[in-house]
């Protein structure tokens, strides 16, 4: 059971570094494009999903 809960962490650890990467990506084609950093908004729509993690 401990070694399920451990693949499901490095799973889920995955899936987070490849959404940051994904993330920092973009970020860095937009800065790319006109050489002038914007201000970027996290939002969302409903309470309570997760806008505080960044």
């Amino acid at each position: 059971m401990e070694k399920n809960l451990e693949m499901g962490q490095q799973s889920l650890n995955r899936i987070l570094q490849e959404k940051f990467s994904a993330i920092q990506t973009n970020i860095q084609y937009m800065h790319s494009q006109d050489d002038i950093f914007r201000t970027i908004a996290i939002t969302s729509s409903n309470k309570g999903e997760g806008k505080t993690f960044f």
